[in-house]
């Protein structure tokens, strides 16, 4: 349902793509795409790690993020009638085109100034969860200072 919804809305999401999210968002927004193409499952490492104009082509496939969303389909079209990609890489180029041509630009968040990563969501989230952590012990500490006023024993407390 809220999948539903968001497609109404159309809205910028940013996740760091674990799998179980990776395949809601496919099954919701793309269709039922869990198959993953990229260079290394489709044999060519060797040949993007050896051979550097060949990298710079593949490379020139996710710079199209940092296009303005309404020419990226142009650009994409662009961008293969002047390169010449091996006949090896079109399942790429295929995969590429299907998953994330029309669905995937940071271009706007750039110009409104906002985060391109979820580095900072990431940040948030280990700091909120240092605080809980922190909260507890603290909790713990008020309790023991609590029952050392009341006359009570203290217990030490086992190493861990």
């Amino acid at each position: 349902m809220v999948f539903s919804k968001l497609k109404q809305l159309k809205p910028s999401m940013m996740t760091d793509f674990k799998t179980a999210t990776v395949k809601a968002f496919q099954n919701e927004f793309i269709g039922n795409t869990t198959q993953r193409i990229n260079i290394q499952s489709n044999g060519l490492q060797h040949r993007y790690e050896n051979n550097a104009d060949f990298a710079v082509q593949m490379y020139h496939l996710p710079s199209l993020a940092f296009v303005p969303v309404q020419d990226v389909v142009l650009s994409y079209e662009k961008l293969l009638s002047r390169v010449d990609f091996p006949l090896e890489s079109h399942p790429v180029l295929d995969y590429f085109e299907d998953t994330w041509i029309g669905w995937w630009s940071c271009f706007d968040n750039i110009n409104d100034d906002l985060p391109k990563t979820n580095n900072s969501c990431e940040g948030w989230h280990r700091s909120f969860s240092e605080f809980i952590v922190l909260q507890k012990e603290q909790g713990l500490n008020e309790a023991t200072i609590e029952k050392s006023l009341a006359g009570n024993p203290i217990q030490p407390q086992k190493k861990r």
